[in-house]
């Protein structure tokens, strides 16, 4: 088996990484991580994204940003590539302190969060699978891109999924508190994501004429709004047109689908070093 390569400058760090369980210990050597890399977590910076960035002129950009600078008295940068993050310099900033995030102008997500989302190339319209979708910032991310751009009437949805009752509902959180008129756009299911079967909504869910001529056509055949629901499955969460029987009985495929494995990103390296406090040996039933 290869070491793990070393990196650069890690000298200079103290080795918290020597308390980590071997079950942990032996998987990044498998996957050729050095552990010290943990201990690196300090230098990151805070990453946040503006929401609905492409509302904003430059010259609002701008002043946000600085407002923001001001605020957390460190450097505050765009993040190259990838419009409308920004990185805190200030890792250890609390988001809860800035006016810009208690105003609902931006929300904190991994960097590698927000490029997993782009790769997806989400137009406006697409009806996207999100499985695995706590915490939730992807989620709302999505929503906006798949809402209707002006002038069009095309509208699609995002539907996620997340096996965990306490994680659905820091999802719903998220949704219920930043998303504003993008909430209509997305649907929570608490399931199984390996064998999650409802489809993609049909086209024109959010019309409400449409909705209900769909329904009176389903009653003309003998089948009530209750059977349709047991049949289909109802979302644990879903703006009111998201919920309907007509909405949740689509027969067509998802336009994307985002699969989040954990992966070695900054969230997952604060995640780590929380069971400093925690314990170890907790750590240990983790791997």
């Amino acid at each position: 088996m290869t070491d793990a390569p070393e990196i650069d400058g890690m000298d200079s760090y103290p080795v918290s990484s020597a308390n980590f369980p071997p079950d942990f210990l032996d998987f990044l050597k498998t996957n050729h991580i050095d552990p010290r890399i943990y201990d690196m977590h300090h230098k990151l910076p805070r990453y946040v994204r503006i929401l609905n960035h492409t509302h904003l002129s430059p010259s609002q950009t701008r002043h946000l940003i600085d407002h923001i600078q001001t605020e957390a008295n460190c450097p505050v940068t765009p993040v190259a590539g990838i419009p409308g993050f920004l990185a805190i310099a200030d890792h250890s900033l609390r988001l809860s302190q800035l006016a810009a995030n208690k105003q609902k102008q931006i929300v904190g997500i991994d960097v590698s969060s927000g490029i997993a989302v782009l790769a997806l190339s989400v137009e406006p319209g697409d009806n996207v699978l999100d499985l695995c979708c706590a915490p939730g910032a992807k989620l709302l991310y999505l929503a906006e891109l798949v809402a209707s751009k002006e002038g069009s009437n095309k509208k699609g949805s995002v539907t996620g999924v997340d096996i965990a009752p306490h994680r659905a509902a820091t999802c719903r959180g998220i949704i219920t508190k930043y998303a504003g008129q993008n909430k209509g756009h997305v649907r929570i299911y608490i399931d199984d994501g390996t064998t999650f079967d409802a489809k993609a909504p049909p086209s024109y869910w959010w019309d409400p004429a449409m909705v209900q001529a769909k329904m009176k056509e389903t009653s003309s055949q003998g089948m009530s709004k209750r059977h349709m629901r047991r049949q289909q499955g109802v979302p644990w969460f879903a703006a009111h047109l998201l919920s309907t029987p007509y909405a949740i009985g689509g027969t067509d495929l998802y336009d994307r689908v985002l699969v989040d494995a954990e992966c070695t990103h900054d969230g997952s390296l604060a995640h780590i070093l929380k069971y400093k406090n925690w314990g170890w040996d907790q750590l240990e039933t983790q791997v």
